[in-house]
This record gives C-alpha cells, structure tokens and sequence, in this order.
C-alpha cells in the first residue's frame, strides 16, 4: 500500500471529467506488512498526532487523519485544528479536541469524530470509511464495488500498457525486468 502522508486539498485536483486526484507523492512511502515510519513529515495542520509526536506509525492511519481534516475543511470553510504558533497548534492536535459545527448531520459528525481520533488504533479504517452510513448514502452502485472486487476480476496485465506507466512514472526501461 502507498501512504502518502501529505494529503491537504492543494494536493486533491480534478481532471477534465472531474475525476478526483491525487499529487505530490513526494513524501509517500510504500508500506509493507510489519513496516513502520518514524518520519514526522506533512502540512502541520493535517498531520495526525503520531506524526507531529515523532512516534512510530503504520501508515494508512495517518492519511485516514489527513482526510478527516480536509472534510472537515470542505463542509465547513475552516481547520479543525489550527493556531498561528506551531507549538500550540500541535498540543491542540495532540489533544483532539475540535467542535463539529451544528449544521452538520449526525452522519458526518460521526464519520469525522472517527477520523479524528488521537489514538491511531482507534481510528476509523478506510474499510469501515467505505462502509460508514454518510460514505454509503445514495452512493451510486457502480462506486460501491471495493478495489479488492475490481482486482480479482483482472486476468492479466497488459505488458505494453505497464511498461508505458512505468516509463511515464520516470522508471528506467533497461532496469525494468523485462528487457
């Protein structure tokens, strides 16, 4: 799995068909079973308390975190956590302490009460995200199909195509293991 570790809306664009994606892979890593990070990295505002805590983190949970701050941003035109100091800005993080607006329904307030969750083992996961009542609510069928769904229904890969993404990602052709 990648972990970005830097997800801030100046990192979410739409493409033409208004397709969400995601840039700035700078400080993702690719996560092993067993592997953990120590790196404190990312935009101070988003970043989850193990991060800023310098402790050692599994991965996904930290972006699961980032995401909980920029929804909280989007419906509501502000930061959960935020401070010009950095020093208070992180103890207001490490805290987890933030007010979830009245005009947000119950649905949302909960989803982002388990995004925002200090302890990383408590932390709502992104299956549970998927699953959670305000994610799912009049989601169109065709969105509800897992990614694990979509890549048992692949056969093979198509050589030629991987090779041009590897090319396109800045890998180099002679190391690739098929030349």
């Amino acid at each position: 799995a990648v972990v970005h570790r830097d997800l801030k809306p100046e990192n979410l664009l739409l493409d033409a068909e208004q397709q969400l994606r995601i840039a700035d892979f700078g400080l993702s890593n690719v996560m092993k079973d067993g592997d953990f990070f120590k790196t404190s990295c990312g935009s101070p505002n988003y970043a989850a308390p193990e991060v800023i805590s310098g402790k050692l983190y599994a991965g996904p949970e930290v972006d699961v975190w980032s995401c909980g701050v920029i929804l909280y941003a989007l419906l509501c035109g502000s930061l959960p956590f935020d401070d010009e100091n950095i020093p208070n800005l992180f103890k207001k993080i490490k805290g987890g302490i933030f007010t979830l607006p009245g005009h947000m329904s119950d649905e949302i307030k909960d989803l982002i009460s388990r995004m925002l969750v200090v302890d990383p083992l408590q932390r709502i996961t992104i299956p549970e995200i998927r699953r959670h009542r305000w994610f799912t609510d009049e989601l169109p069928l065709y969105l509800s199909v897992t990614p694990d769904q979509i890549m048992s229904q692949i056969r093979s890969i198509d050589q030629d195509v991987l090779m041009e993404v590897v090319m396109k990602i800045g890998f180099d052709r002679q190391a690739s293991p098929r030349h």
